[in-house]
C-alpha cells in the first residue's frame, strides 16, 4: 500500500475596488483561473520512466513509447499520470456553446461568472475552471510511482458589473492533499475474513479505488470583502451533466479517511482503477452583506467586541 500526499495551494481570488461604503453590490465578474504543478515531486521507487512538468506527472514505462490513454496496454509496458487541463465541458460558465478544452496541456481558463445572492446555484453562477486528470492505468510493480507533488491553483476577480477600481490580492488558502494508491484486491479483514476496500465492500472485478483526501481546510464559504460588501468563495466540483447542481467537494467514509490516516471528516475523491477520472473544478461566488464601514475598521470592531464578551465571562468566573 502506497501513501502519498498532494499539496495544493489555492490563491483563492485577486479583486478589484477599494472599500467605499453603500455602492451596489457586484452581480457579475471577471474571471481568470490557471493550475500549474510547482517544485519537484517525489517518488517511492527509481524503476521505469518518471517524468514532470507544469502540467504533467506521469511514471511507468518509457514516455516515447507509451500514451497515458492507452488504458488496455499490458501492465508491463503501460503509464499512470496526473495532467492538467482546460475546461472539459462543451459550454462555458453562461452556457454558451465551446469547443472542449484538452485533458492535458494546462492554459489558464477565463469567464463571466454571476453573483450567487439566495445560496442556491443558478445557471450563470459557477465559474468553470480547470481539470486535473488521474490516469489509473495498471502498471508493473517495479515501476516506481508517485509519492508527493504541489500543485497552485490561482483565481482572479474583477468586477464587471458595476465595473469598479483597480485589483488587490486576497488571502491564500492551503490544502493539504493525500493520494493512497490502494492495492486492487483490497486489503485483509481479519473480522470479516475477506479482502475489502477502504469503504468495506469487496470489488473482485473492478478493484479498489484510489484515493484523494483532505481535513481541516476550508473549502467553501471563504469571505472576502470588495467595495462595501461582503462575500463568500466556494470551490466547487462541476457535475457536467448538470451544471447547477454542482457541490463542493465531497466527504470521504470513515475507512477511506482512515487510510489516508485522516480523521473522520475528511473530504476528497475517489478514482476507479483501469479507468482514466477527470475532476473538473469550478467555483461560486455568494453575496452575503453590505459593509457599511471599511472593511479593516468592521473587523477590528468585530474582535473587540469579542473580546470584551470574552473578558466579562471571565470576570463573572473569577
Amino acid at each position: 500500500m502506497k501513501l502519498s500526499m498532494i499539496k495544493i495551494v489555492a490563491v483563492t481570488a485577486a479583486l478589484i475596488g477599494g472599500s467605499v461604503a453603500n455602492a451596489a453590490p457586484v452581480t457579475s465578474w471577471n474571471y481568470w483561473t490557471d493550475l500549474n504543478f510547482t517544485g519537484t515531486p517525489t517518488f517511492d521507487g527509481s524503476g521505469g520512466d518518471q517524468y514532470d512538468d507544469d502540467h504533467e506527472i506521469s511514471w511507468g514505462y518509457d514516455r516515447n513509447s507509451a500514451n497515458l490513454d492507452d488504458t488496455d496496454t499490458s501492465s508491463s509496458v503501460s503509464r499512470s499520470g496526473l495532467t492538467i487541463g482546460g475546461n472539459l465541458l462543451p459550454f462555458d460558465s453562461q452556457g454558451d456553446p465551446q469547443v472542449p478544452g484538452s485533458p492535458t496541456g494546462g492554459g489558464a481558463v477565463t469567464g463571466v461568472v454571476d453573483t450567487d445572492f439566495d445560496f442556491s446555484l443558478d445557471a450563470g453562477e459557477a465559474g468553470y475552471g480547470n481539470s486535473l486528470t488521474h490516469w489509473n492505468n495498471t502498471i508493473s510493480s517495479s515501476f516506481g510511482t508517485l509519492d508527493s507533488a504541489s500543485l497552485l491553483d490561482e483565481l482572479k476577480l474583477s468586477a464587471a458589473t458595476p465595473y469598479v477600481g483597480s485589483q488587490k490580492p486576497v488571502p491564500s488558502i492551503v490544502f493539504d492533499f493525500k493520494f493512497e494508491e490502494t492495492p486492487n484486491a483490497g486489503v485483509w479483514d481479519s473480522d470479516d475474513q475477506r479482502y475489502e476496500c477502504a469503504d468495506g465492500e469487496q470489488r473482485p472485478s473492478e478493484g479498489c479505488e484510489d484515493i484523494w483526501g483532505y481535513f481541516g481546510v476550508q473549502s467553501t464559504g471563504i469571505p472576502f470583502q470588495y467595495n462595501g460588501h461582503l462575500y463568500a468563495a466556494s470551490v466547487l466540483v462541476i457535475d457536467p451533466t448538470n451544471p447547477t447542481g454542482s457541490t463542493p467537494i465531497d466527504f470521504l467514509t470513515d475507512g477511506e479517511c482512515a487510510a489516508l490516516e485522516l480523521d473522520s471528516g475528511c473530504q476528497g475523491f475517489i478514482t476507479r482503477e483501469a479507468r482514466t477520472t477527470p475532476v473538473q473544478f469550478g467555483f461560486m461566488v455568494s453575496y452575503l452583506q453590505e459593509v457599511p464601514v471599511p472593511a479593516a475598521v468592521w473587523l477590528f470592531g468585530t474582535a473587540l467586541i469579542g473580546f470584551a464578551g470574552y473578558s466579562r465571562r471571565k470576570a463573572k468566573k473569577s
